[in-house]
């Protein structure tokens, strides 16, 4: 057997564990799954809003009504502001992805690793939301004259959103934490144990194909 083969059928044996441990679940996973897919969205919005962001003061600096007010300081602290914002964009990127593979595998260590997951979305969204607010400023003094002074307000603001939205996720994953548990070691799982999950055609939640009735609905098969 070549090693590529092998290596697929443990992934496949790894995710069929991972249907069973989310059948077994005894509390829905709605959310669980909408936070699953959601993320890569989310992570592709951010990214392209810190483009627009990124293309809208680059537009003001070759503006000809802002180009000769525009220091050469301030020149700088935008390239430094593409730099850091590109490490952030890889970075959101990057625990978007680690997320979804985490909740796609259901390791063992997953509970931990998603939060942990988390509290970097909640770092590297906060920091996103203080550049933002930094370089806006300093455009606005700099172009306008205005002092905005914004950066703090950005800080609190999106420290409270992203807190209450941890929160949430945090007392969510909690409760579910045993879907991470590991219910059945995939060694022990055969191949003809693979692929043996049906869908309900009525609801549409994962159930062995051997099972009469839906769990999730009751409906009969």
């Amino acid at each position: 057997m070549s090693k590529r083969k092998t290596l697929k059928e443990k992934k496949e044996k790894i995710l069929a564990v991972a249907k069973r441990k989310e059948i077994n679940c005894p509390l829905p996973l709605t959310w669980f799954k909408l936070v699953k897919y959601a993320s890569l969205v989310l992570a592709a919005i951010n990214t392209l809003g810190l483009l627009y962001v990124m293309m809208n003061i680059s537009s003001t600096f070759n503006h000809p009504d802002f180009a000769e007010k525009i220091s050469v300081g301030c020149r700088n602290a935008f390239t430094m502001y593409c730099v850091m914002s590109v490490i952030l964009i890889l970075l959101d990127i990057g625990v978007c992805v680690w997320r979804y593979i985490v909740m796609t595998y259901l390791p063992k260590s997953g509970y931990q690793q998603l939060i942990i997951g988390f509290v970097s979305g909640y770092a590297v969204s906060v920091v996103s939301s203080a550049l933002s607010a930094y370089i806006n400023d300093v455009m606005a003094m700099e172009a306008y004259g205005i002092n905005q002074e914004t950066v703090v307000t950005s800080v609190i603001v999106t420290f409270i959103q992203m807190g209450i939205y941890f929160v949430i996720n945090f007392i969510y994953f909690r409760k579910r934490s045993d879907v991470f548990d590991e219910v059945v070691d995939y060694e022990t799982v055969s191949s003809e144990d693979i692929g043996r999950i049906a869908i309900c055609p009525h609801c549409g939640a994962s159930v062995p194909d051997d099972q009469m009735f839906c769990s999730k609905c009751g409906e009969n098969f």
